[in-house]
């Protein structure tokens, strides 16, 4: 990628950045700003990743197009919540109804339950492991 200047500071591109980035675009003039912010912040959310826009000189001074409105995420990602199985859960409470000594080991799928997770870590009277990264 040839060298760009973006806050008055000469760089090689992308790879500057490309030792952390997930996903890096030079934004160009003639580029659609507003799709590639939204491509940017998709990416970052669906890749759990850092993504990256170099913003030329030449674009930073211009100006947004008379009645020029903001995107936004809708329609553009998928539901990301997931569920198992009806039969899969009843089998898994019928096990955890029955052990001695259960105990709840819960990773990053769970990250935006864990209220629920610890009530049933109380019910169950169980400790629970959590892997969260």
């Amino acid at each position: 990628m040839d060298d760009l200047s973006y806050f008055g500071i000469r760089h090689e591109g992308a790879a500057a950045i490309g030792k952390v980035a997930q996903w890096s675009e030079t934004v160009l003039s003639s580029s659609r700003h507003a799709e590639l912010l939204n491509l940017a912040v998709k990416s970052s959310i669906v890749n759990r990743g850092v993504s990256h826009l170099i913003f030329p000189d030449e674009v930073q001074n211009m100006h947004a197009p008379a009645g020029a409105s903001a995107g936004g995420p809708q329609g553009r990602m998928t539901p990301t919540n997931i569920a198992p199985p009806q039969e899969s859960l009843e089998q898994a409470a019928g096990l955890l109804g029955k052990a001695k000594r259960p105990v709840l080991i819960v990773g990053h799928g769970a990250r935006f339950s864990m209220s629920e997770v610890m009530e049933l870590a109380e019910t169950l009277n169980c400790p629970c492991l959590q892997f969260l990264n």
